[in-house]
């Protein structure tokens, strides 16, 4: 009779045979270019008007401009597919903010259609942003990281998508705050740490052996599993 740990072993080294298997690895992606329009404000924006506020907010709601309406908040990471290989699987992917406040939600994150610039206003997208959301957040806490899921998204652009980056709109009326590189939080400059970034884990593909080596490789196999068969007996 074979002994367990030895027809494991056999099982092991003939599935070597077919294929080298794959490493997970997790790749961070920083820093953001981002971007806060305003409906109060519908010609400007954060880069081009000077009373930014401490926090870009993600607002249904907003009165900091002196009239009602939406802030909604644009993303996007450069040089996103130099950093991921074409040779590897999109395991899973993430945008993660330093959020500081409350809201009840939800906020939902979309990629966009066509690309943002320092020009981009209110205005300028038409009425605000329109979004499909690729994942939404609810009863989003203060003081801790929250994260979207933007797998597909990522998947796209790596796939030859363009990298437009993604929106953020907020169904309600009470405002969710983050911190960026634009803006300041709790009057400090924000750190690396509580900036947003896109985290991306990644898995090699499973690399086909070479036909003739695959054969040789089989045949040893196959050769050791008969000797021991022999001992075996």
């Amino acid at each position: 009779m074979w002994k367990p740990y030895f027809k494991s072993s056999v099982a092991l080294l003939v599935l070597s045979c077919l294929s080298l298997p794959a490493f997970a690895q997790q790749v961070t992606i920083e820093p953001a270019v981002t971007l806060q329009i305003n409906e109060g404000l519908p010609d400007g924006n954060t880069t081009s008007d000077d009373s930014i506020e401490e926090r870009l907010s993600v607002d249904r709601l907003n009165e900091e401009f002196g009239e009602e309406g939406q802030t909604q908040v644009l993303i996007r990471f450069d040089g996103l597919t130099s950093r991921l290989s074409a040779d590897t699987e999109i395991v899973s992917a993430r945008i993660e903010f330093f959020t500081k406040s409350l809201s009840p939600g939800p906020v939902s994150i979309g990629a966009l259609d066509a690309p943002f610039t320092d020009a981009t206003t209110w205005n300028s997208l038409g009425g605000g942003l329109s979004i499909t959301p690729e994942s939404q957040r609810s009863n989003l806490s203060e003081e801790t990281l929250v994260s979207f899921d933007v797998t597909a998204s990522v998947r796209a652009i790596l796939a030859g998508a363009p990298n437009n980056g993604w929106g953020l709109v907020n169904a309600d009326e009470d405002g969710w705050d983050f911190c960026s590189e634009l803006a300041r939080c709790d009057g400090e400059v924000a750190s690396a740490a509580d900036q947003p970034r896109l985290v991306v884990t990644l898995a090699a593909r499973p690399v086909p052996v070479d036909g003739s080596f695959g054969l040789i490789a089989l045949i040893a196999a196959l050769l050791l599993v008969g000797t021991a068969v022999l001992r075996q007996r």
